[in-house]
């Protein structure tokens, strides 16, 4: 029971701190918005934790899916850190390694839940051509608030995150018709969230037009998203 009311009081504090690290850093960055960040991303890795706890279940699938949690933790404190291109570069790698981690994952429970399961089917195709395409006519026709150099990369990791986004989305059905709906549903639009916010990621840095009301949609989306996909942990049941 301790860990149940600990998860909910973790949910409730993340949803308080978010706020207030956009108000903290809507200026610049500085150390107090760095501490206030890795506090909400310190709680998003703490309700995966109190989840396994939770549910008991100490899976492969499990510990894959923490140590996509662990490297956004990473990713987070590294974008954060004003030390130019180093930092900023570890903190990309990390989000990067974690998204793989992230595809990987959905991809063996894919295959968990169905020995038969393709990721090769005209309707995942159709998706994330779709979505790389999309974002390609945004960024050409938005290339004049762009650096130049940032179209093909930003074309490319759409490629990936459509394709993360297509395999939870698998999974989400395969657990629904097995009757696991709130596992499928965490996991689905954690997904669909962290990917809104990382759509967003590649203008808010390198763009030449900033915008706070998107950078409020960036990590609000972010933030629910890290913390619906360690919810998830609770109901999962393979």
């Amino acid at each position: 029971m301790i860990y149940k009311i600990l998860l909910v009081f973790a949910v409730i504090l993340e949803t308080v701190l978010v706020p207030v690290f956009l108000r903290e850093q809507k200026i610049k960055k500085t150390n107090r918005s760095l501490a206030v960040k890795m506090v909400c991303a310190t709680l998003f890795w703490l309700v995966g934790f109190l989840s396994i706890r939770i549910s008991g279940n100490y899976s492969d699938f499990v510990k894959l899916l923490m140590i996509a949690l662990t490297l956004g933790w990473v990713g987070d404190l590294f974008l954060h850190l004003r030390g130019g291109v180093a930092t900023y570069g570890i903190g990309a790698v990390a989000f990067f390694a974690g998204h793989l981690v992230y595809a990987y994952t959905y991809i063996m429970l894919c295959l968990k839940m169905d020995n038969d399961w393709n990721f090769f089917v005209p309707w995942r195709i159709a998706v994330v051509l779709a979505l790389t395409l999309g974002t390609a006519i945004v960024l050409v026709v938005y290339r004049s608030r762009l650096e130049k150099w940032l179209i093909a990369p930003c074309i490319l990791y759409s490629a990936m995150l459509s394709t993360m986004m297509v395999c939870s989305i698998s999974v989400a059905i395969l657990f629904a018709n097995a009757g696991n709906t709130l596992f499928a549903i965490l996991l689905c639009s954690g997904s669909i969230l962290f990917t809104i916010s990382d759509a967003t990621i590649g203008v808010l840095d390198f763009g030449k037009v900033k915008s706070y009301p998107l950078k409020c949609v960036n990590i609000s989306t972010y933030f629910a998203g890290q913390t619906a996909i360690a919810a998830s942990i609770m109901f999962l049941d393979v």
